[in-house]
């Protein structure tokens, strides 16, 4: 059977085929309405939500070229207006590390004021996640180094595998490149020495070590979704963010070499037929995708354009929970994940602009 033939057979009738590309959402990451009942913490109509950081016991939001702070009673403070879009964020010894696009890595006083830190042309551009290791070093992951934080889709629809590790030292901002030629690294989290990645094109997360940061093991392979932004639990495990869900449609346009340049050359980008964080326009949205249904109503079965959905993976990398906001839902494009309290979460929704809190289940 033909690549072609094949991936129209899997999409038309998923369930024929032993071994199909996309696993399903079983186990562990078995669909549910988690995210749509969680309590909304803070919206912003007017901001571009992202990334949310813990700080001196209070939550930072990264909102476009501003930092909020957000409170319980879904009020925001911006503490910091930056000049460039912030495109992640991190807690470093009282302060707030925000990577500010064209800048480089900025501290910012939970109290107000800020300074650029490190202003390397490697961090300047395309910054996607902040960890800071024992050392208080930060760590950083450079999604692409052509297409920018904002330039996921064009990444993707490219096969660009042009993204960075990188290491800055904390006394000299010296940036050290710990590894090269990776697909959109998303996410990062340290402990200890060691550290794990989100691969996001290439849909899987690894472990490695500092020491020797590019012989890393592949922790997950082939997830349903692109993995974003980790975040390390105390006791062991961590929860992930997955901005976007994988789709057949998607992934057979981008085996079809002529179809995938078509697309690329005659359709608005926001119209191209790849994963979104939030559906914006369903009369121009792509209808290959199968979402719209009689009267415009979209399924909880139907496939993902834009999805909801973050898990925990335990020690040994097993999805052992995950929150949900299925395809009729709006709580899509989960980007940041906070740890405010023992079991208690709080994500960012960059689709739906809603910030929102829920316990964790311990079976």
């Amino acid at each position: 059977m033909s690549r072609l033939v094949r991936s129209l057979v899997e999409f038309i009738r998923p369930g024929t085929l032993h071994s199909p590309s996309i696993p399903p959402l079983e186990a562990g990451l078995r669909p549910n309405t988690r995210l749509e009942t969680a309590a909304v913490l803070a919206r912003s109509e007017r901001h571009c939500l992202d990334d949310i950081v813990l700080a001196e016991g209070r939550l930072f939001v990264s909102a476009g070229t501003t930092v909020l702070e957000v409170q319980d009673d879904d009020t925001q403070y911006a503490i910091a207006e930056l000049s460039g879009d912030v495109t992640a964020l991190a807690a470093a010894n009282g302060r707030i590390m925000a990577a500010v696009d064209g800048v480089g890595l900025v501290a910012i006083n939970p109290s107000g004021g800020f300074e650029t830190w490190c202003s390397d042309p490697l961090v300047r551009r395309g910054v996607t996640a902040i960890a800071l290791a024992t050392d208080d070093a930060p760590v950083l992951t450079i999604g692409s180094t052509s297409a920018g934080a904002d330039g996921w889709t064009r990444s993707l629809v490219s096969d660009d595998r042009s993204g960075l590790l990188l290491r800055v030292d904390p006394s000299t901002g010296k940036v050290e490149t710990l590894d090269t030629g990776l697909a959109w690294p998303s996410g990062v989290t340290v402990a200890g020495e060691e550290f794990l990645i989100s691969l996001s094109h290439d849909h899987r997360i690894e472990r490695g070590t500092l020491a020797q940061p590019r012989r890393r093991s592949v922790l997950r392979a082939n997830l349903p979704g692109y993995p974003g932004r980790i975040v390390a639990l105390d006791d062991g495990g961590w929860w992930v963010a997955v901005p976007y869900l994988r789709n057949r449609a998607t992934e057979l346009i981008l085996t079809e070499t002529e179809a995938l340049a078509d697309m690329v050359r005659s359709v608005p980008e926001e119209l191209w037929l790849t994963p979104t964080h939030g559906v914006t326009n369903v009369y121009r949205e792509p209808l290959q995708v199968g979402q719209l249904r009689v009267m415009g109503i979209v399924k909880p079965w139907a496939p993902p354009r834009s999805y909801g959905l973050a898990f925990r993976l335990d020690a040994d990398g097993l999805i052992v929970e995950s929150v949900h906001s299925r395809p009729d839902g709006d709580v899509h494009g989960v980007t940041g994940i906070a740890l405010p309290g023992r079991s208690t979460l709080v994500l960012v929704a960059r689709g739906s602009g809603k910030i929102v809190t829920l316990e964790e289940h311990h079976d």
